[in-house]
């Protein structure tokens, strides 16, 4: 499975990645999609990661006032740090001079 990390305010970006990856037949973990009323997101996050083998981070201007994607990076790193998960960064940005949106998928993260 793979876990798709983002601030909610680039959860436009979040879902289109999400449908490109669907269309290829990859199962992947959005919070839109797994949360039931009343459950505890928290513990939900935590699993989901847990049992994925693959993350994509979309790093955006919002991602560091995000407390959830925090949380879920730092879970991620950890995962990552030994060797349990790939992990592939997203990089998103608007270039407000052409009006357009850019995604820089990359290879490889090394968070040391």
């Amino acid at each position: 499975m793979l876990f798709l990390c983002f601030s909610g305010k680039v959860r436009e970006v979040a879902t289109s990645i999400l449908y490109h990856l669907e269309n290829f037949g990859l199962k992947i973990w959005y919070d839109n999609q797994e949360y039931l009323f009343g459950e505890n997101t928290n513990l939900k996050r935590i699993e989901a990661i847990s049992s994925s083998n693959y993350a994509i981070i979309v790093f955006s201007k919002h991602f560091p006032s995000s407390i959830e994607a925090i949380e879920e990076l730092e879970i991620i790193n950890n995962k990552y740090q030994d060797n349990e998960l790939h992990v592939f960064p997203a990089l998103y940005c608007q270039d407000r001079k052409k009006n357009s949106l850019r995604i820089f998928l990359v290879k490889r993260l090394n968070i040391k």
